[in-house]
């Protein structure tokens, strides 16, 4: 029997479809095994508690460094876990997301509980490093493991609004528990870490029988541990010469600021070079893949580079503010740790809602809108603070501050997390989620440095004007309104930060994409092709292509009916 080229069409279209991969509910076609409703739920409680712990032991810890300080005779200082993200996220791709999980929230947990005995600050410092290199590798991996283990649409979205979400009220109870602890006796600070280690068992023990089991992604499994070194190395000095900026009597003009941010900046111009060198090389069998391959940010990856943009300032601002109060209410106001943490904890409250925003939204409006939104509902938060009396209504002006401050971070971090979890492939996730915890943690850490400047330099300057130019001591009304003159400085400098990031995501982002909807309601909204039809040529002549129109039809593999009429020769 003779074929025609009707039937080789259906032909590859059968084979086309036979050719595709059949997923599974829960299956992102990395390797990882399908997963019941039950085991979505019950993993999903494990990431939330996981993040909530980790926001609670930040804003805790923060909160009780002058009780630590005072109890080990010594000025203690916190290392940024952001600066072993990028690695810990790529060695979470290459080993699978599940060991990295588990291993880096193992690690964090004994580490947590042994800071609670250290007798010193170098002994806790070491202690709280190592934890928080732990918190480095499971961070990104828990991110990786709920874009990867639960269905794109609705459930993805919710699941990560929740996990923002335990953030902000993490964040306002470690604080709130911080106060506590701070205004009990200040030997009780060693409670604090206990109660951390306590509340990791749950993500760790429930995590190892939940999270399912990937495959290692790369082939090659070499690491690039020079650029890993250089990055780390940039961060770490980057960080100490802005966190060091702003925390002794000096100022920028301390000698060893300057040599600390040059050799941070050329040591990541160094990891650039080499991240650059790598991709050329890639897939050639002779070098380590690079840690940032090039196609994260390739044509239709270029959302990333505006989400990572945008988390620089909206973290400035965000986390600073909160800063920025917590200084106004204890050196301005002179309200103790309870008192403070009480007015700022609405802000917390103020993040769940936002989270809770974004995820039911994602599904609806475009990603675009819901950030810009987010944004601008945090923009007059700075903007309550800088425009207030000394001692103005906090309910008039506070309050509404702190509700809506949290919306800018965690909106952003539900609607970034979703879209990378989205656009990027498999053995990517790890390390797209630590790009983003490193911009965001650089952001704070940046945005501390330069609110702190802008803070002392107009507080030094109202000084000065009061005392007509002799630095002579003043009363504490003039003092009261010099300090409160530098905090108003710095909440313009947190509006304009958010500004900014509004900026670039409207700039950033071309056109308006939902991105929080499921493959079968994107599948719906796709166009129908024609239905494959085959009829002889002469019924075509005549005007009757046949029985009903279609003689013969097939099915994608997307179930999309393709309807195209084919002329029979002879």
């Amino acid at each position: 029997m003779s074929t025609t080229p009707a039937s080789e069409s259906l032909e590859k279209v059968s084979e086309v479809a036979s050719s595709l991969p059949q997923l599974e509910a829960g299956n992102a076609g990395d390797g990882t095994e399908g997963l019941s409703s039950v085991r979505l739920w019950v993993l999903g409680s494990a990431m939330v508690v996981h993040w909530f712990m980790c926001t609670f032991n930040i804003c805790g810890t923060g909160f009780l460094l002058p009780v630590i300080e005072a109890d080990l005779n010594s000025s203690s200082g916190q290392v940024e876990w952001g600066c072993f993200a990028l690695v810990a996220g790529r060695m979470g791709d290459i080993y699978g997301l599940r060991s990295a999980y588990l291993l880096g929230i193992t690690f964090c947990t004994v580490w947590i509980a042994i800071s609670g005995f250290m007798p010193n600050i170098i002994g806790l410092s070491f202690a709280r490093a190592l934890a928080g290199a732990g918190f480095a590798v499971a961070s990104p991996a828990a991110a990786g493991i709920v874009g990867t283990s639960f269905p794109q649409g609705r459930t993805k979205n919710m699941t990560f609004a929740a996990i923002a979400g335990a953030g902000a009220v993490g964040a306002g109870l470690g604080w709130l528990t911080g106060g506590v602890l701070a205004n009990a006796t200040r030997y009780k600070w060693r409670l604090f870490p206990w109660i951390v280690a306590a509340g990791s068992l749950y993500p760790l023990i429930v995590g190892f029988f939940t999270i399912p089991k990937n495959r290692p992604h790369p082939v090659d499994r070499k690491i690039d541990w020079l650029g890993a070194a250089a990055i780390t190395a940039s961060q770490i000095t980057l960080n100490l010469g802005l966190t060091l900026s702003v925390s002794n009597s000096k100022g920028w003009r301390a000698p060893y600021i300057p040599p600390l941010l040059v050799v941070g900046v050329l040591l990541l111009g160094l990891f650039a070079w080499r991240q650059i060198h790598l991709d050329r090389l890639d897939g050639q069998g002779t070098t380590p893949p690079p840690l940032t391959p090039r196609r994260l940010f390739a044509k239709g990856h270029s959302v990333l580079l505006a989400i990572y943009a945008s988390a620089i300032f909206v973290w400035a601002a965000g986390d600073n503010l909160a800063v920025i109060g917590a200084y106004y209410y204890d050196q301005v106001l002179l309200l103790n740790g309870w008192e403070s943490g009480t007015r700022i904890a609405p802000g917390f409250l103020g993040g769940f809602l936002a989270s809770l925003f974004a995820g039911v939204t994602l599904a609806r409006l475009p990603a675009k809108a819901v950030l810009l939104i987010c944004d601008c509902l945090s923009l007059p938060s700075g903007i309550f603070l800088a425009t207030k009396a000394v001692e103005g209504s906090y309910w008039r002006a506070d309050l509404w501050a702190w509700l809506f401050i949290g919306f800018a971070t965690d909106g952003t971090n539900t609607v970034a997390n979703v879209i990378i979890s989205n656009v990027t492939d498999p053995e990517d996730q790890g390390v797209a989620q630590a790009i983003l915890y490193s911009f965001a943690r650089f952001g704070a850490t940046f945005g501390l440095a330069i609110f702190t400047i802008v803070r002392d330099a107009v507080a030094n300057t109202e000084r000065s004007h009061l005392s007509a130019g002799t630095d002579a001591p003043l009363d504490w009304t003039d003092e009261q309104l010099s300090r409160f003159k530098g905090i108003q400085a710095a909440c313009w400098t947190a509006a304009t930060s958010i500004f900014l990031a509004a900026a670039i995501v409207f700039v950033g982002f071309r056109g308006w994409a939902v991105a929080g909807q499921s493959q079968a309601e994107l599948e719906a909204m796709r166009p129908r092709e024609t239905e494959t039809e085959v009829v002889p040529e002469d019924s075509v002549r005549s005007g009757n292509p046949g029985r009903d129109g279609v003689s013969a039809g097939t099915e994608t593999s997307e179930g999309e009916r393709v309807k195209e009429v084919v002329c029979l020769e002879g």
